[in-house]
C-alpha cells in the first residue's frame, strides 16, 4: 500500500500536494466516539487499579510474566522486521522521496532532536541512562561471567541498543504512514485510521477506523505513563534525599501533580512558547550534566569505553537483534529487550 502511494510522488515530479490550511475550530474536530471512547476506557482502568490495587498490582504482574516468556520472541520478530522495512524503504528509490519537500524546516536541527528526545525518551533515558549497563554488568547476557571485563564491554554496547535504532524505528515506521497520508494525499489531520485509508478504504470514517484512532491515543496515554512513572521515581528519590524527607506516596502525588500542570500549561501554550522552551532546557541542563561528568570525571576513560562500546554495538549488532537465548540461561532478554520494545 505504501508504494502505491509513494509513487504519487514520483509522478508528479517531486512536488507534494500542498496541505489544507483549513484551521476548524477544536471542539468541532474532536471526533466524541475517540475522544470520549479513549477517555472513559482511561478513567474506568485507572478506577479499577485503584480500587483493586493488591489484585490489579497481581494481574499485571502475572501478564507482564506471560508477555515476556510467552510471546517475547514475537515482539523480537517485529523489531527485526521494522528496522529491516526501514532499511529497504531508504535504500531503494522511495528513500529519494522527501515529505514535505516543497516547505523549509520550521525547527531546526537542534530544536528538532530536543523536541523528539525530550518529549518522547527523556524520563526513561535519564532515569535508566546512567545505571542501566550496572545491572548488565553484574547480569549480563550470552552467558558471560558477570563483573568480568567482557560483560563491561558488553553492558555498555547494549545500552546504546536498548536506546538507540531499533527503539527509533518503532517511532518511524508510523510516522512515515502519517507523513505520507498528510503530505502526500493531503489528508488535513494525523488520525491514524487516514493513514490506513488504502486498507480500510469505506470503513476509514465507520467503526473500524474509530477502533484504530481509540486504540492509537489509549496506546499512546498508557506507554506514556511508563516514561512518566520513571521519571517520577527519580524526582522523589532525589527530593527525598537532598531535602531528607521520607519518600512516600504522598510526595510522589505532589510531584505528580506539578508535572501534569507543567504539561497542561506548556500544551496551552503551543509548541514555540511551551513544549519547545521546556525541552530546550532539558536538552541545555543534560548536555551541561554530560560536560561536567566527562570534564570532572575519568575522561581519558570515559573517551575509550565509549569507543570500545560503540564498536562492540557495531560488531554484535545482529547478534544482540537476533538473540532469544533459547537455551534459557538467564531472564536477560526477557527483563530488558522484551520489555524495551513491548
Amino acid at each position: 500500500m505504501i508504494s502505491e502511494t509513494l509513487e504519487k510522488a514520483s509522478d508528479a515530479d517531486g512536488s507534494l500536494s500542498s496541505t489544507s490550511k483549513i484551521k476548524p475550530d477544536l471542539l468541532a474536530a474532536i471526533d466524541p466516539a475517540v475522544f470520549f471512547g479513549s477517555s472513559g476506557l482511561l478513567l474506568v482502568i485507572t478506577a479499577l487499579i485503584l480500587q483493586h490495587s493488591e489484585s490489579s498490582t497481581l494481574f499485571l504482574n502475572e501478564l507482564y510474566i506471560f508477555i515476556t516468556t510467552q510471546v517475547g520472541v514475537i515482539y523480537i520478530f517485529i523489531a527485526i522486521f521494522t528496522i529491516g522495512f526501514l532499511l529497504w524503504l531508504s535504500l531503494t528509490s522511495y528513500g529519494s522521496i522527501v515529505l514535505g519537500a516543497s516547505k523549509k524546516p520550521y525547527y531546526s536541527a537542534p530544536k528538532w532532536a530536543a523536541l523528539l528526545f525530550c518529549s518522547g525518551i527523556g524520563g526513561s533515558l535519564i532515569y535508566w541512562g546512567g545505571t542501566e549497563w550496572v545491572f548488565y554488568y553484574i547480569d549480563p547476557p550470552f552467558g558471560l561471567s558477570p563483573q568480568s571485563d567482557e560483560s563491561l564491554k558488553w553492558a555498555l554496547a547494549y545500552g546504546l541498543f536498548h536506546w538507540g535504532p531499533i527503539g527509533w524505528s518503532f517511532y518511524c515506521l508510523p510516522a512515515i504512514a502519517l507523513g505520507c497520508s498528510h503530505y502526500l494525499e493531503g489528508c488535513p489531520t494525523f488520525r491514524l485510521s487516514e493513514a490506513c485509508r488504502p486498507v480500510l478504504k469505506g470503513f476509514t470514517a465507520r467503526w473500524p477506523g474509530r477502533l484504530v484512532d481509540l486504540s492509537f491515543l489509549f496506546g499512546v496515554i498508557a506507554s506514556s505513563a511508563t516514561g512518566l512513572g520513571f521519571g517520577i521515581a527519580i524526582v522523589s528519590a532525589s527530593i527525598s534525599e537532598l531535602m531528607q524527607v521520607a519518600d512516600s506516596s504522598l510526595l510522589q502525588i505532589g510531584i505528580i501533580i506539578v508535572a501534569t500542570m507543567l504539561i497542561i500549561f506548556s500544551v496551552y501554550r503551543g509548541l514555540d512558547r511551551g513544549i519547545l522552551v521546556l525541552s530546550t532546557a532539558n536538552l541545555f541542563l543534560a548536555l551541561l550534566f554530560i560536560g561536567c561528568v566527562f570534564i570532572l570525571g575519568p575522561s581519558r576513560f570515559i573517551l575509550e569505553m565509549g569507543v570500545v562500546s560503540l564498536g562492540t554495538f557495531v560488531g554484535g549488532f545482529l547478534e544482540m537483534l537476533t538473540w532469544s537465548d533459547p537455551q534459557e540461561q538467564s531472564d536477560f532478554v526477557e527483563s530488558w529487550t522484551v520489555f524495551y520494545w513491548a
